[in-house]
């Protein structure tokens, strides 16, 4: 990617930063929604960042905790419990103000979209991307 309008500077600062948390986590995950839709078509404009990602529930507070060192703060008080009611976290990369939902994946579709992602360059940023696709018959 050549140039990178402003606006499009918090959103790669935070997508770099997820990306560098799920690889310090070992967490598998992938860039869902508007962004892997950008990635994969015609841009759209979003404000913030879906990701998937495959992660026993034990080990959601443990995970949170480490965003902290990648500039991510959870948005509500009980952030943790919120992600045992909805299968979503929802943080915000301080850095930038973008806000990111994670959701925490289980059944085996999900599963399998984790695994069939697609790395890509998206402005020196090397992400996984997923974007599934919905065929009516």
């Amino acid at each position: 990617m050549a140039e990178q309008p402003d606006t499009l500077v918090p959103l790669l600062a935070a997508l770099r930063d997820l990306v560098a948390w799920l690889q310090d986590t070992s967490v598998p995950g992938t860039v869902i929604g508007g962004v892997a839709a950008s990635l994969l078509g015609r841009p759209r404009v979003t404000r913030d960042i879906d990701a998937l990602v495959m992660l026993d529930e034990s080990k959601w507070a443990s995970f949170l905790s480490k965003g902290v060192r990648f500039g991510f703060v959870p948005r509500l008080a009980d952030a943790v419990n919120f992600a045992h009611q909805a299968r979503v976290l929802l943080v915000r990369h301080e850095a930038s103000g973008i806000d990111i939902d994670i959701a925490f994946g289980a059944l085996p579709f999900e599963e399998e979209a984790v695994g069939h992602t697609v790395w890509s360059d998206v402005g020196g940023i090397r992400v996984l991307y997923r974007f599934l696709r919905i065929f009516s018959l």
